[in-house]
Order: structure tokens, then sequence, then C-alpha cells
């Protein structure tokens, strides 16, 4: 593999090779060269599903949250860990946030209690929030 720096790989245009590059990194034990592939992988995506006119889907570490970064409901007594970039984890389950919220829903909880309240644990800042932040508000 030639000389990848950061730089280069903010520089990247396809999902594929970033994707291809990250894992490659991480098995050469470049972790941070394999984060950086990822989050432009992530941005890329993003970007893509913002010019086709849809919302995308959440990437927990491109807005800023790590792995076992607590999420929680506190109203309900709910809480949930980032497991990786779009997936948490809930009661030893690696699972999606939006079927866990089906889950939850299905399980007895108001929907206005589950959809939309998640909270970092850490910082007392709204997912939606940081989601927002990161992606742009929601068109009316």
């Amino acid at each position: 593999m030639t000389k990848m720096t950061i730089e280069k790989i903010h520089e990247m245009d396809s999902v594929e090779k970033c994707m291809t590059l990250a894992k490659n990194t991480e098995e050469r034990g470049r972790p941070d060269l394999a984060e950086a592939a990822y989050h432009r992988a992530a941005r890329l995506r993003a970007e893509s599903d913002i010019k086709q006119g849809r919302r995308p889907d959440i990437d927990y570490h491109l807005i800023g949250l790590k792995n076992c970064s607590t999420l929680i409901i506190e109203e309900i007594g709910v809480e949930a860990e980032v497991y990786s970039h779009r997936t948490l984890s809930y009661k030893g389950s690696e699972i999606y946030i939006t079927p866990l919220e089906e889950q939850l829903v299905n399980a007895g909880h108001p929907r206005k209690s589950v959809v939309g309240r998640w909270v970092v644990k850490e910082t007392g800042e709204l997912l939606n929030d940081l989601y927002e932040a990161t992606y742009g508000a929601k068109d009316s």
C-alpha cells in the first residue's frame, strides 16, 4: 500500500474505495486511517442521500459519538450503547435505532415517549440535535 494520509482520504470520492481502505488499514494496524476512511465513506453516503432528497441514515461516529457512548430515554428508563457507526447495543443485542424504537413501542411504551427522545447520557445532548447539527435541519 502506498503511503496514505488522512488528508488524502478526505479527497477520496467513492464510498467503496473508502470502505476497502478502511478494512485494509484496520487489518494493518492503522486504526487512525481506518477511522478517517469510515468517516469519509459516511460523509459521502450522507451527501448522496441529501442530493437525492432523502434524509441520511444516522452515523453515530460521524455525529461525534464513540462506541460505548450511552443513549437514554430517561422518561421510560431505557438505555442503549453505541455499538458501531450505525448500530446500538441493547440488552446484549446489536440493533438499529428504528427497530429498537419499534420494539419499545410494541412493549407498550407510547410512541411519543420513544421516538425523538434519545439523549446522550454523558453530555445531556438530544440525539436529534446532534443529527441536525451534522446533516442539517429537516425541511418542512
